[in-house]
């Protein structure tokens, strides 16, 4: 069982690491690229409506429930789409398809995302010594933190 808990730490480590790299420059990117407040208003709002969205229809459907190993594999999709999005943003490659495409995908993440924490919260209820949930809430800080420096510095190059 240690095993697989540091195995689910470091996905959440990772996880957190690629979520945040970009994932929370999101807003200001939008705002860059269109040069409108009202367009990274809408991006910010239509993104936490469509993850509320999500969570609902995955709350009711039990899918978190019944599959959550499969939801942590799928989790890499929408993960990997929306950073291949943000490249292609990079590149200018049509930036309204890229930003909807964004906003759905990192939606679709942070809806899956509540699927490894639980799931990393069970093992580390279940493990005995005492320190494996503090270490645990350690691993997922540390992917913050490195990412949102990591983030803003290359943004800033």
């Amino acid at each position: 069982m240690d095993n697989q808990l540091q195995l689910l730490n470091f996905h959440k480590m990772l996880a957190n690491f690629a979520n945040n790299l970009v994932g929370a420059f999101m807003i200001l990117i939008v705002y860059q690229y269109t040069g409108s407040l009202v367009a990274a208003m809408i991006y910010g709002i239509s993104h936490h409506i469509l993850r509320l969205v999500i969570n609902i229809v995955f709350d009711k459907t039990k899918v978190f429930s019944r599959y959550p190993q499969l939801m942590l594999l799928i989790r890499a999709i929408p993960i990997i789409s929306y950073n291949i999005l943000v490249i292609l943003l990079e590149l200018e490659f049509n930036v309204w398809f890229c930003i909807i495409g964004i906003c759905i995908f990192q939606a679709f993440d942070y809806g899956l995302n509540n699927v490894s924490k639980e799931i990393i919260f069970n093992y580390s209820s279940l493990n005995k010594s005492g320190g494996s949930l503090g270490l645990t809430r350690v691993f997922e800080q540390i992917g913050t933190i490195v990412a949102l420096i990591a983030g803003g510095m290359l943004l800033d190059l």
